[in-house]
């Protein structure tokens, strides 16, 4: 569910449950389709109770997304564990609403679970590194120093000595990632 200037839109994949939810819902737009495949940008909230097998691509869809606000229920390891539970706090001031035990779920699942409200903010150099995936690590540190404000000569002078430059980001495991988040931290 998404708010656009006071307008609320519902996003529902399953086509039986949307022909059920779209005879009830009167106070808005309740659309058919898949939110991973949805122009999320420019709206003020986007609300989102989640399977949770789409919080990874979700999430890395919402870093590139212009947004006021997002609240989710997703499982709590998601937030605690990886390589983008780092991202999450990298791009957005991330704020635990509610703890919810799986307890209070039938069928009870086998992850605890979170509400949490998402603020987009300003990435740090790691975000800038992470959201260039595609190129070789090397490259996304000297893009990401140069955004930065780092002359091109500055960045290549910064550039760490890590054995896995030549890697695209995508290839890096999460130890590789630790050492990359930690050279992040050492650098503006």
């Amino acid at each position: 569910t998404q708010f656009l200037n006071g307008k609320i839109i519902s996003l529902e994949i399953d086509p039986d449950l949307f022909k059920i939810l779209k005879t009830q819902f009167k106070d808005g737009t309740i659309i058919n389709t898949n939110v991973l495949k949805y122009n999320l940008n420019n709206f003020d909230i986007i609300l989102g109770n989640l399977p949770y097998y789409i919080c990874e691509p979700l999430f890395n869809k919402l870093l590139k997304v212009k947004f006021k606000q997002g609240i989710f229920m997703i499982p709590k390891d998601f937030i605690e564990k990886g390589v983008l539970s780092y991202v999450i706090k990298d791009f957005f001031k991330l704020e635990i609403l509610k703890e919810i035990n799986k307890e209070d779920f039938l069928p009870i699942p086998k992850t605890e679970s979170v509400l949490i409200r998402i603020i987009p903010k300003e990435p740090t150099t790691f975000g800038l590194i992470y959201l260039q995936n595609t190129k070789k690590l090397k490259n996304a540190i000297e893009y990401a120093l140069t955004k930065k404000g780092y002359t091109q000569k500055q960045a290549k002078e910064k550039m760490p000595n890590l054995k896995f430059l030549d890697k695209k980001c995508f290839e890096l495991n999460f130890e590789e990632w630790l050492q990359v988040i930690g050279f992040s931290r050492t650098v503006i």
